[in-house]
């Protein structure tokens, strides 16, 4: 009996990468992303083209950037912070008072970060020196202890071992000054919206003390109200800037705190790599929970501090109207969130560490 192993009149069940995905290798050849050697510089020519025909619009782009750098809220707390200097002592002790709060958020983001990227390089050095300590030839730790593709055999030789030391090192000092800078402006610009809505209530106050007539108190409370719309943009742009941010942490920190508990659980004893990381993680949610709701805090209070100026000495009834407004316009309460999925004050941080005690439980049981 024979068996047929005539294949060619049978359908074959695989194709070519056009056959299989045709819509996908269509829009590679319009686009000359296809890879094909016979139009490598029609391709070319095409490419400069399609960058010479939006050349217009990135223009635009550029141009509103640039716009947006000069204008937008966000790039100009520093015009906003020297603006204090022509200003009297009453608002200068405003300043002075959050500018102080901002550089304590600051000097949490340069700290949390540091310690984080500088255990691995310590850890792995101190260890190295002491193993090299003790015997001739001491056991070698990695900065990251892993296997180094191509390299498993010799990754602790020299000078391969001083090499990849040193390249990690560098990485670790890379990302120091990307998280301290990100995660630190979150506490300065949460305390410069804090300032801007104190100089409002104050200056409101002012304007009933200092006022000459009623035109001039118009004019001053029509100012005050402009000032308050900008903080209000300015919360606005600041939970569009840190929304996923927030929400980054919030995800991270959780996982990071109860796995870390975990390792030390699963080691016996106090490991200083995931003990660190577990303070850090600890630190890490409650830094941006204790700002925000600071926030949350000054925000309620200007309403009460609005209500409190001198409003019924002058009894001028088109003022008292936008008090009034600006009152009820100051009962929203600036809270931010994680991208709108967790509201982020210091309840969220208690109950983030519940959870994270709940997850280690569940996972060691």
């Amino acid at each position: 009996m024979e068996i047929n192993t005539n294949t060619t009149k049978r359908d074959k069940k695989f194709k070519s990468f056009n056959e299989t995905f045709p819509h996908c290798a269509f829009a590679l050849a319009i686009s000359m992303i296809y890879p094909n050697r016979e139009n490598i510089q029609t391709r070319f020519k095409v490419i400069f083209s399609v960058i010479a025909i939006n050349g217009v619009m990135l223009y635009w782009f550029l141009l509103y950037l640039w716009k947006c750098i000069c204008n937008h809220d966000m790039y100009n707390v520093s015009r906003n912070l020297t603006i204090g200097n022509d200003m009297d002592d009453s608002y200068q002790e405003i300043y002075e008072k959050y500018i102080k709060l901002g550089k304590l958020g600051q000097t949490c983001w340069i700290f949390i970060p540091i310690l984080l990227t500088s255990q691995f390089p310590i850890y792995a050095g101190v260890s190295t020196i002491y193993e090299s300590l003790k015997t001739d030839v001491g056991k070698k730790y990695m900065i990251h202890e892993m296997d180094l593709k191509y390299l498993e055999d010799k990754q602790y030789d020299s000078p391969i071992y001083e090499l990849t030391f040193a390249y990690h090192l560098i990485t670790c000092l890379t990302l120091s000054p990307n998280f301290a800078g990100f995660d630190g402006s979150f506490c300065i610009a949460t305390n410069h919206l804090r300032l801007k809505l104190k100089l409002l209530a104050h200056k409101v106050d002012r304007a009933f003390k200092d006022a000459k007539n009623r035109y001039e108190l118009h004019a001053m409370i029509k100012e005050t109200i402009r000032d308050h719309q900008e903080a209000l943009s300015f919360y606005e742009d600041l939970q569009a800037v840190y929304g996923s941010w927030l929400f980054t942490v919030f995800a991270v920190t959780s996982l990071l705190i109860s796995l870390n508990i975990y390792q030390i659980y699963l080691s016996e004893r106090v490991d200083p790599k995931y003990a660190i990381f577990a303070i850090s993680g600890i630190i890490h949610m409650f830094t941006p929970c204790y700002f925000a709701s600071n926030l949350i805090k000054t925000s309620e209070e200007l309403s009460l501090d609005l209500y409190s100026v001198e409003w019924e000495v002058w009894a001028y009834p088109a003022v008292t109207k936008l008090l009034i407004f600006m009152i009820a316009k100051s009962q929203q309460t600036l809270i931010l969130t994680g991208n709108g999925i967790v509201y982020f004050n210091m309840q969220l941080f208690i109950s983030v560490l519940q959870t994270s005690y709940s997850v280690f439980t569940l996972i060691s049981s």
